[in-house]
């Protein structure tokens, strides 16, 4: 039975993902979107680097790479009043603990927000979130076109520039982004970026071809 629940460890990467109670939608226009992008940056930017992101209107998904536990850690831990942060701190609970408490409050956050603009209550969101360890370089590429390619994947639309809710135009552009856009590109090519923006289009372009392949034969 494959393992949903990883321990968070400094400077390991995970697959985070998580999906709305009962399917429902929950982001349901672009402001949603873009608060929940808030959201995530107001929560982890200090804990987290951000490599690619999908959301979907009722999941999300992200892959991140835990920080190094040190002072700019710790310190932005101590600006946080919560009992598993202090606890952390204290050396009462372990790196992981802090963690899954971190994503717990997010998600706590968006769903409340999300419930006061829809005159809802009750969860938003599934109660344990899931997280995978990455440990292979072309398990992290993987992952990459792998998120890139949800929206398409739930036909939500065809091609990867057109859904404006995942990691895939930032990488490509050279606007400002806080993703760890030169480190995604790494991933395909260390040193050259020419050469790394064009094997992760090609990348790209044949999981889309793989894909559909695969659900032709087998069907969706």
């Amino acid at each position: 039975m494959k393992d949903y629940w990883h321990p968070f460890y400094q400077n390991c990467f995970y697959h985070i993902y998580n999906r709305s109670n009962n399917k429902e939608t929950i982001f349901l226009n672009e402001d949603n979107y873009t608060f929940f992008l808030g959201r995530w940056d107001k929560y982890f930017a200090s804990f987290f680097d951000t490599y690619t992101y999908a959301l979907i209107p009722n999941h999300f998904h992200f892959l991140i790479k835990v920080k190094s536990v040190d002072e700019l850690f710790l310190k932005a831990v101590g600006r946080l009043k919560t009992v598993a942060s202090r606890k952390f701190r204290d050396g009462a609970i372990p790196l992981d603990e802090f963690i899954e408490d971190q994503v717990k409050n997010f998600c706590l956050s968006y769903a409340k927000a999300f419930n006061e603009q829809n005159g809802r209550k009750g969860s938003v969101f599934q109660k344990r979130f899931k997280r995978v360890q990455i440990k292979a370089e072309h398990h992290l590429q993987y992952m990459v076109v792998y998120h890139h390619h949800n929206p398409i994947h739930h036909k939500i639309t065809k091609e990867y520039p057109e859904w404006r809710f995942t990691s895939y135009k930032a990488i490509l552009s050279r606007m400002p982004t806080r993703l760890c856009r030169q480190e995604v590109l790494a991933l395909f090519h260390p040193s050259d970026e020419k050469e790394a923006l064009k094997l992760f289009n090609q990348a790209h372009a044949q999981f889309k071809v793989q894909k559909k392949m695969e659900n032709l034969i087998f069907g969706d």
